[in-house]
């Protein structure tokens, strides 16, 4: 199971327990009521939110960076030329994941 799905698991899990909280809610007497599982289930809700847009990004700049470098390792190795210096070397065409 990956991060990501777990987040969902939770969410999941915390949308039934708020569904839940608000079911046993008295609505005739809110003084009576314990408003602190309501609360606490939509902070958690937020906060895997937020942890899923995080992986994302993640995901995202691990993927662009990781081709850059082979795009630039690929440029630098063609016909022994090192762009950045300008000068000949040898090099083999190596691209490594």
């Amino acid at each position: 199971m990956t991060k990501k799905t777990g987040a969902y698991i939770v969410i999941i899990a915390g949308l039934i327990l708020l569904v839940w909280n608000i079911t046993e809610l008295d609505f005739n007497n809110l003084k009576k009521g314990s408003f602190s599982g309501i609360v606490s289930n939509v902070l958690l809700i937020l906060a895997m939110i937020i942890s899923i847009k995080d992986l994302k990004k993640q995901e995202i700049n691990s993927g662009i960076n990781s081709t850059s470098d082979k795009s630039w390792k690929a440029i630098r190795n063609h016909n022994g030329l090192n762009i950045a210096t300008g000068k000949s070397e040898k090099w083999k065409a190596i691209i490594v994941d």
